[in-house]
């Protein structure tokens, strides 16, 4: 909404003044929607359409803001509101009313969108309290929801066995482009949706051919060039990410395997994709070509591919079922393969660019060759010596000390025992 500039604040302005901070703010309003994909602002919408069907039922839709409410009241109505969500009850997509009832991290996405509309429409946020934190009520709801949410199933890791054994099966042009996909994203631990045709929009951008350089001897060699096959290393620069980091670029060199090997997959891909008429640079790493038209590998057609080599490869060999694993399993694999390799975290974490320790959640514990080692080396000393410590009763950091917090609560009905802070210590 662009600013009244009639109003009193703005009625000494000049017609030129007016038109030029229209523009500007218009300008803010695009740049405030180049925030956050379609897919968000989507979603954000369904949330806020969501709201506006609680209020209705319970006959509050006069005002959406619930101007005439307290704080506390707000907070009590929002809490109410997630009931009604857990409850599907105001969901409006077909067989919502018999659905299982949305995670608690879905009702916590529906409190935030609805914040998220007041502040849009200068409203103070009808789920924080005054010190800026979400709502007491709030917290303890959201908590009893997640206690009473299934148990998380992340998808299995796969092993460099499926990735070779996928790029074995070659009878169409789309298992070609799938075997050369999965098996370049597994070494830098790709994202499904940096090489391959996911549902709904993404911040990362998906890889095009300009994304890849390779080379030898420490020379670029162009994509035109009759060997770039032969690169000592492929280099993939990724634009824009989940994260927001941009322009990281993450090499991988060369292996012995005669399959598996970053730079023999991702060459093989982009010649084969400069191969067909109308490709250029700006074409995206996930094209393929049948019957002379240009088209895409989605995520459906890769997981269905992986799945199939799965169930060949047979659960008593894997240890899971081809259902349990998607195409996150590759990411989720190449975390594991570098932890088993011993690859040092901070690597891991660079060439898989994680900003923080969120891959350790790739790190499956039940995989067998987790703890390879571990007992042997935790038996390595049969005994240790502990020192003894050396603390003054003085000190109020000491358990049981009647200045401390915990003894100040814990001192019994003495009149004589009652706690006394001091006014002054040297212990900190």
């Amino acid at each position: 909404m662009c600013p009244r500039t009639d109003s009193k604040q703005f009625q000494n302005l000049s017609t030129a003044a007016r038109r030029r901070l229209e523009n500007y703010d218009l300008a803010a309003q695009l740049a405030a929607c180049d925030a956050v994909t379609d897919g968000t602002t989507a979603k954000q919408a369904r949330y806020w359409r969501y709201w506006l069907t609680f209020l209705r039922e319970i006959e509050l839709d006069g005002d959406p803001f619930l101007s005439g409410f307290s704080r506390s009241e707000k907070h009590r109505l929002v809490a109410a509101f997630g009931s009604a969500v857990r409850d599907n009850a105001v969901q409006d997509y077909p067989g919502a009313s018999s659905a299982p009832p949305p995670l608690s991290d879905t009702v916590r996405a529906t409190f935030d969108s609805v914040a998220q509309a007041y502040r849009a429409h200068d409203q103070p946020s009808p789920i924080h309290d005054a010190d800026g934190k979400l709502a007491y009520i709030l917290q303890r709801s959201l908590r009893g929801y997640s206690n009473r949410d299934p148990s998380e199933k992340p998808q299995k890791a796969i092993t460099p066995r499926v990735i070779r054994d996928l790029n074995k099966v070659d009878l169409t042009p789309e298992d070609v482009a799938c075997g050369q996909l999965a098996g370049g994203a597994f070494f830098y631990a790709m994202r499904s949706c940096e090489y391959m045709k996911v549902y709904g929009d993404r911040r990362t951008k998906l890889l095009e051919l300009s994304n890849f350089e390779f080379y030898r001897d420490n020379k670029l060699m162009d994509h035109s060039h009759p060997e770039f096959h032969l690169a000592d290393v492929c280099v993939i620069t990724f634009y824009f990410q989940k994260n927001n980091q941009r322009d990281d670029s993450v090499p991988q060199h060369r292996t012995f395997d005669p399959v598996l090997c970053p730079v023999k997959f991702w060459a093989a891909a982009i010649k084969r994709i400069l191969s067909y008429p109308g490709t250029s640079p700006n074409t995206p790493i996930n094209t393929y070509m049948k019957n002379g038209k240009l088209l895409q590998i989605t995520s459906k057609m890769l997981l269905d591919r992986l799945r199939s080599v799965v169930r060949s490869i047979g659960e008593d060999a894997l240890g899971f079922k081809a259902m349990e694993m998607g195409t996150h399993s590759i990411r989720s694999g190449a975390a594991m393969a570098m932890h088993l390799a011993n690859v040092p975290v901070y690597t891991i974490m660079l060439v898989g660019r994680w900003s923080s320790d969120a891959f350790l959640r790739y790190i499956r514990k039940q995989v067998q060759e987790f703890s390879v080692g571990i007992s042997n080396r935790m038996i390595a000393s049969p005994d240790f010596f502990t020192i003894p410590e050396h603390v003054r009763p003085e000190d109020p950091r000491v358990p049981g000390n009647v200045n401390n917090f915990s003894g100040r609560s814990n001192i019994g009905s003495g009149a004589h025992r009652w706690a006394q802070l001091p006014s002054f210590s040297l212990h900190h």
